[in-house]
């Protein structure tokens, strides 16, 4: 019964952070695909819709997603996406003459290689700034827990080469020590929410960051303690990875 709850819930998050590969070999091993998190209602389709993953939400439908499922707030997958197709999909809303006009981008051309080379010749000045080993790999993010009392943020790296929405709530979940899908939102300091790939492609290096968790009682507090715990613990750990003295009591001090 546990390890079923267990794949339940890796199958929500598998939805959430648009990793298609993971959903199909969960729903193929006989995880219910209409599973609900026992806290908020969510299933897996409302966690693709809500972060507008098409080819996931898709997936889903066909293996018998309940498009009507509601979540303990009265939120159907339909109401929480902001993709006009993704809502086509789920409410069987036909398609305008103004909506087939549409453009449709492929991902290659929006999010093209960043090791594509310009034409354009570099200002010499500049070369005397660039690393030896080409441009830098990653982006250096500065990122903490909202409204969790621990006011101190921790640095994370975004790989370059993924610089998306679904990476970055990827990493976020990973070193703050939180479910990916007991996160609400990723905030921008002081006040812009991140929506999308492109509001990723837009942060500087130590741009400061908040993640806003979904408010879900007893649960969500006790994300609230393991994370600022774990925040805490690595914060009083210096870079050679010796604990910090603060941590011991009645130690010598040799002079």
């Amino acid at each position: 019964m546990v390890n079923e709850k267990l794949l339940e819930e890796k199958l929500r998050e598998a939805a959430c952070f648009g990793d298609l590969e993971t959903v199909q070999r969960l729903i193929h091993e006989g995880v219910n695909v209409n599973s609900r998190n026992e806290v908020n209602g969510w299933t897996a389709l409302h966690w693709a819709a809500h972060r507008n993953y098409k080819n996931v939400v898709s997936l889903l439908l066909k293996c018998g997603a309940d498009k009507g499922s509601l979540t303990n707030e009265g939120e159907s997958p339909y109401l929480l996406s902001s993709n006009r197709e993704i809502q086509i999909l789920l409410e069987g809303v036909p398609h305008t003459a103004e909506q087939k006009k549409l453009p449709i981008t492929p991902s290659y051309l929006t999010n093209p290689p960043l090791f594509v080379s310009h034409s354009t010749i570099p200002n010499t000045k500049d070369l005397n700034h660039t690393p030896v080993f080409g441009v830098v790999e990653e982006l250096v993010l500065k990122v903490r827990i909202a409204d969790s009392g621990e006011l101190d943020f921790i640095e994370i790296e975004l790989p370059k080469s993924e610089l998306t929405f679904s990476k970055l709530l990827e990493i976020c979940s990973k070193e703050l020590n939180i479910p990916g899908d007991s996160i609400a939102k990723i905030r921008k300091l002081p006040n812009t929410v991140l929506r999308k790939d492109k509001d990723v492609q837009r942060l500087v290096n130590f741009q400061e960051l908040e993640v806003v968790l979904l408010k879900s009682g007893n649960t969500s507090g006790a994300h609230l303690a393991s994370a600022s715990s774990s925040i805490q613990s690595t914060l009083l750990t210096n870079r050679n990875q010796y604990e910090s003295i603060s941590q011991k009591k009645d130690q010598t001090v040799l002079y």
